[in-house]
């Protein structure tokens, strides 16, 4: 006597998040968004999409999730996938031994929110430990960013800069805020040279590039 099982499978679905560190595009793991199981066994499971796209930073993402057991009875359940990270082309960078960072980008404020531990360096000025997000810059171009706060323990600065490489003593150029009265510009020509820091007036402009 042949039993046919016509219970469907059980299916639960998790909410779960990616996050955006310079790639194009992100694959959704299975596992990471259900839980199923029958009596028969699962045959499959899939999903309505298992691609997310750096265009969908800020987005919660409805994923369908269907499980099949090998009688073809289904259920279906929906996950929600919270879509963050850093635009195109973009990344973090811890820019030193022992010089902790991370960042955040929020694409409707347009706003980046970096933090930095132990990033501190002195005179001769010859190894940085700085920390960013960064992308690669091929010929001429520009970055143009307003420093709107700076929290911490301590005062630091913020700013743009432009590396020759992610080398502790590459050649660069940056120019810095602390909010206060006074712009930091610092300049290294060879590499593993002194830089030379700089400070003059910011005349109430927060802006660098």
């Amino acid at each position: 006597m042949n039993v046919i099982d016509n219970i469907p499978p059980t299916a639960s679905c998790f909410n779960t998040s990616v996050d955006f560190n310079g790639e194009s595009n992100m694959s959704l793991n299975v596992n990471n968004l259900v839980s199923a199981s029958d009596n028969c066994g699962i045959q499959n499971i899939t999903l309505s999409t298992d691609n997310i796209s750096r265009a969908q930073i800020g987005e919660v993402v409805q994923v369908t999730v269907t499980a099949t057991d090998y009688n073809s009875n289904s259920a279906s359940c929906v996950a929600q996938v919270t879509v963050s990270g850093r635009p195109c082309g973009w990344n973090s960078y811890n820019g030193a031994v022992g010089c902790g960072s991370s960042s955040a980008y929020n694409p409707t404020s347009l706003v980046w929110s970096l933090t930095g531990s132990n990033c501190y360096y002195t005179s001769p000025y010859t190894s940085d430990a700085l920390a960013f997000a960064r992308r690669s810059l091929c010929g001429n171009g520009s970055i143009t960013a307003q420093v709107t706060s700076i929290n911490g323990t301590s005062m630091g600065w913020a700013g743009v800069i432009m590396r020759e490489s992610n080398a502790l003593g590459a050649k660069k150029a940056q120019l810095m805020t602390n909010l206060s009265s006074l712009h930091r510009r610092e300049l290294r020509v060879v590499t593993n040279g002194q830089a030379f820091p700089q400070q003059f007036a910011s005349n109430g402009r927060y802006f660098g590039c």
